[in-house]
């Protein structure tokens, strides 16, 4: 299974109307990022056909943008296994029965860091990941026994710095 970890979009702070959370949206910045990560997904692989997100409200929003751009237009399912605070060991058990050859999950930090940590390494890896940062993973059924494989990371700096020396290219 390819699976693309993300982190959700920069998101506005509590205050004002937003009192929880929860209710936090996806900032201006935020949903610009998350708009092109999705296209260099949708272009990395077309064949995404689930995106599961965190119930809170910038996660959900992340996973709707994702799903627009891809080709597949798949389905965006919340699950309590993406929820702050998420057991790794719960969230593999859902991936792993996912029926899907290719899958986004979109949560929060520093969980997705733990989970990347858990399916790849027999100790603790140190991952960072800023808001809408993306890893490609490979998990196999045997993933269980942490040999999963970090093909790659990207951060919303990256995939911007990429795109411009692709447009300088071809001036």
């Amino acid at each position: 299974m390819n699976l693309y970890l993300m982190r959700h979009g920069d998101a506005t702070g509590v205050g004002g109307i937003i009192t929880r959370d929860a209710e936090r949206t996806l900032s201006e910045r935020g949903a610009r990022e998350v708009d092109a990560m999705a296209r260099l997904l949708a272009d990395t692989d077309p064949s995404i056909g689930l995106v599961l997100t965190s119930p809170l409200l910038r996660s959900v929003q992340t996973g709707e943008v994702m799903s627009k751009h891809l080709p597949m237009k798949p389905a965006v399912r919340s699950t309590d296994r993406l929820s702050p605070g998420f057991r790794p060991e719960e969230l593999l058990e859902e991936l792993l029965t996912a029926r899907c050859e290719s899958l986004v999950a979109v949560g929060h930090q520093p969980d997705m860091s733990g989970f990347i940590s858990y399916v790849i390494s027999k100790s603790d890896a140190s991952v960072e990941m800023q808001p809408c940062s993306v890893a490609y993973i490979e998990l196999t059924p045997h993933s269980a026994h942490r040999n999963a494989r970090l093909r790659w990371l990207i951060s919303p700096k990256l995939q911007q710095a990429q795109e411009r020396a692709f447009v300088r290219g071809l001036s």
